[in-house]
């Protein structure tokens, strides 16, 4: 919900600085606002969009994402939970392998011979390698 309300902020904000630009800004302004904004709202995020200070701001912020070679990908948890699920992963797949080399080496495999591809023999009807691991 919260990308969905930066996005049309975003959108509105570029529909401003393209209405910014015509001669007639208090007509095509008039046009432009969305239906379910009340005007004075409508005029409020207008001027706080053209003011000095935001802009300044944006040009800033526009400039620290240009520099910006590591994208920002742990969400809200940040580095040190990220780290500490990741942790908890890996030990969890260590587990998962663990279980899969005795599922190819338990006795029905070994006297059977290997499994094919998509079957595994004495588990039942549709069951797989993956879905033993999961």
């Amino acid at each position: 919900m919260g990308k969905l309300w930066r996005n049309n902020k975003s959108t509105l904000t570029r529909i401003i600085n393209e209405l910014a630009k015509s001669p007639d800004v208090d007509k095509v302004l008039a046009r432009r606002k969305p239906t379910d904004v009340k005007s004075d709202e409508w005029e409020e995020f207008y001027k706080i969009r053209t003011s000095k200070e935001f802009k300044e701001k944006s040009e800033k912020m526009r400039k620290v994402r240009a520099k910006l070679t590591y994208p920002h990908t742990t969400s809200r948890k940040g580095y040190a939970r990220l780290e500490k699920e990741l942790a908890v992963e890996e030990d969890s797949q260590s587990e998962d392998d663990e279980e899969s080399l005795l599922i190819t080496e338990d006795p029905i495999t070994r006297a059977l011979c290997p499994e094919r591809p998509g079957c595994v023999r004495g588990r039942g009807f549709g069951v797989t390698f993956k879905t033993l691991e999961a």
